[in-house]
């Protein structure tokens, strides 16, 4: 390799960050320029140009070539965009062709948005367009319980961006258990999925390795339970969210919190939603949690999650933990 091409390997690993290629399958046409790292070689070349074509053969053929794939960091805002016109799209498209087909694929959207939402959390167009399709795509989950178990088994084999799948899937069943319960109207529905998928934002305040972590120090968890205030921060005022579901999310890791309503108060503050909403965004997080695969331990089938969150909240809320648990047994057997 002569002095030039030297030079140019040293820029791009500078100037390129990696992308998964999984989730570009999901735009069709590749927006702007792609890169391998040859397995061989170990240096940069060329896989992709603006405008290409991508589909599943082509992915196939380009993972026999190599394993990680980059972007130029100029380039992100552009790929960014790209997904964003593509969930708004697939969103205004989603009773058109085949419904089910569609929403399995705006569900993977929404979570792979997510991801960059994460990197870039006050990017207003972004965050605006996810707001539009959560509330879109909610209406229909909620009057399609029967596919829910397919968008379940679907992201749950996407272990490689569990982080962006688990607020996805606790949404999913918060809005799955209100429903069956027929005790809350469509737009409490709607609003409770809203403030339960974006209530990790914070998360994007972290450093990286956090997240891959199974043993934490006492620093790293007190980072850690501060995303939920800076979730509040970067959502309040730019989203349609009342004062009840930020705090709500403010509060969603806070255990000691969920109280029987006998012992809750409202005295002070007529806005805290408590009770069992509360317990079910709580509960449905852990749950979602524990059944992803994390680096460090593996996933554990649902209903055995189930059984090990029962001790945590079932003797306050012994009727709404069963009408939880006859809601999985009716559409997750």
């Amino acid at each position: 390799m002569d002095t030039l091409q030297v030079f140019k390997q040293s820029y791009l690993s500078l100037a390129l960050e990696e992308v998964d290629l999984r989730d570009l399958i999901l735009l069709q046409e590749i927006p702007c320029q792609i890169y391998l790292l040859s397995q061989n070689e170990q240096v940069f070349k060329k896989a992709m140009v603006e405008g290409t074509q991508i589909n599943k053969e082509t992915i196939k053929d380009l993972l026999k070539e190599a394993k990680k794939f980059f972007i130029h960091n100029e380039d992100r805002p552009t790929l960014i965009k790209a997904f964003e016109s593509t969930l708004l799209k697939t969103t205004r498209a989603l009773s058109m062709g085949s419904p089910e087909e569609n929403c399995l694929k705006l569900s993977h959207l929404m979570c792979v948005t997510l991801k960059h939402l994460y990197k870039d959390p006050i990017n207003d167009s972004l965050l605006k367009a996810q707001y539009q399709c959560a509330t879109i795509l909610g209406k229909y989950l909620a009057s399609n319980l029967k596919i829910h178990k397919d968008i379940y088994r679907e992201l749950s084999k996407r272990k490689y961006y569990y982080l962006y799948v688990q607020p996805y899937l606790s949404s999913l069943f918060t809005l799955g258990a209100l429903k069956y319960s027929q005790s809350y109207s469509e737009q409490e529905i709607i609003n409770l999925f809203c403030a339960s998928y974006f209530k990790d934002v914070g998360m994007s305040s972290l450093p990286d390795h956090l997240s891959h972590n199974e043993i934490l120090s006492p620093d790293e968890i007190r980072l850690i339970s501060e995303h939920t205030q800076k979730s509040v921060d970067i959502l309040k005022g730019r989203l349609p969210l009342k004062p009840s579901h930020l705090t709500l999310i403010e509060n969603h890791h806070l255990i000691s919190l969920i109280q029987s309503d006998q012992e809750s108060s409202l005295d002070s503050n007529p806005e805290v939603i408590v009770g069992s909403e509360t317990m079910i965004v709580i509960l449905m997080d852990i749950v979602a949690a524990m059944i992803s695969e994390r680096p460090y331990r593996k996933a554990i089938k649902l209903f055995n999650a189930l059984e090990t969150v029962k001790g945590l909240l079932a003797s306050d809320y012994a009727r709404e933990f069963k009408m939880i648990v006859n809601y999985f047994r009716k559409y997750y057997r």
